[in-house]
């Protein structure tokens, strides 16, 4: 197991006796792009004593890793501005992803950092809320194809603002016939609080964000050490009891999550509740026959 990956477990199983890093692998891996996460998760790693570098090391580790902060930072200010102004305009919201996790779900929330804010709104409201941000001067990154098209099918549209800062709308948490399948409703039937700056921003429930954290994994086209860390995670707060009560009534994929957790199960920090509740599912996983191997290449089935 490379560092990366025994760096997705940091806090969630015990390491035993610590890495020595040597300078060059340190300030590179502190240096990686922002989407792994793996700046903090290094940063936390050496604070704690897990791994040992040397001085110029350590500081370049602490620089990197306070530099993202101090942009998650503005991102959650931003974040606090568009549920603000989303609940001034009567749009209901969840976060997702980052600012979440953080608040909810990780060892400490400085290990978690993000690069931009995701928030969904209700499927019927997306372009209420588009029009509603514009007035935080918030525009769409690419003008849609057509208003009523992107209403009605679109995943997401994403908003820029004067500094480049993006926000994530979504009106559901997949593309394609997991998407459609999914009854969005549901998302908004639960939620966990916690604050931004002193205002109070909802999340998805425990179940969703779970559900939410392995689709990511599974369907967003990029895996990387902060997709592992996340199912690790949200693994942690929900048992499999918990989610079967809600896959067939939502339209959660059993597939697409045995497929993210197969994944988290290389680390060898998923829970032996989760293992076993796999080893349940095959060989003949539900969804199966709707779905590529891959399971980014969603295959229809045809009609009976």
């Amino acid at each position: 197991m490379t560092l990366e990956d025994r760096l997705t477990t940091l806090g969630l199983v015990p390491w035993g006796t610590p890495v020595v890093l040597d300078g060059p692998d340190a300030v590179a891996l502190a240096t990686t792009a922002p989407h792994t996460g793996l700046a903090a998760l290094l940063g936390a790693a050496v604070e704690l004593g897990a791994v040992l570098v040397d001085d110029a090391a350590r500081d370049v580790v602490r620089s990197t890793w306070t530099d993202r902060l101090t942009a998650v930072v503005t991102l959650d200010v931003l974040l606090a501005r568009v549920v603000t102004c989303l609940r001034d305009a009567d749009i209901p919201t969840r976060a997702l992803k980052g600012a979440a996790v953080a608040s909810l779900d990780d060892v400490e929330p400085a290990w978690r950092t993000y690069g931009d804010v995701d928030v969904l709104v209700p499927s019927d409201r997306l372009l209420d809320a588009v029009d509603a941000l514009g007035g935080l001067g918030l525009r769409p990154a690419v003008a849609p194809v057509a208003r009523d098209w992107t209403a009605r099918h679109a995943k997401s549209v994403t908003l820029v603002d004067a500094r480049g800062l993006q926000v994530d709308l979504h009106r559901t948490l997949a593309s394609g016939p997991f998407g459609a399948r999914l009854r969005t409703a549901c998302l908004f039937e639960s939620s966990r609080t916690f604050s931004v700056g002193g205002v109070a921003v909802d999340a998805l429930g425990d179940v969703d964000r779970f559900c939410h954290a392995a689709y990511h994994a599974a369907l967003g086209g990029l895996r990387g050490p902060r997709h592992l860390r996340d199912v690790l995670l949200l693994a942690r707060q929900v048992t499999p009891d918990d989610v079967e009560a809600r896959l067939a009534a939502d339209g959660w994929s059993i597939a697409v999550l045995c497929d993210a957790l197969g994944w988290a199960r290389t680390s060898g920090a998923l829970p032996d509740t989760w293992s076993t509740w796999c080893d349940r599912q095959a060989p003949d996983a539900a969804d199966t026959k709707t779905v590529s191997p891959a399971l980014n290449e969603p295959i229809l089935k045809s009609p009976a």
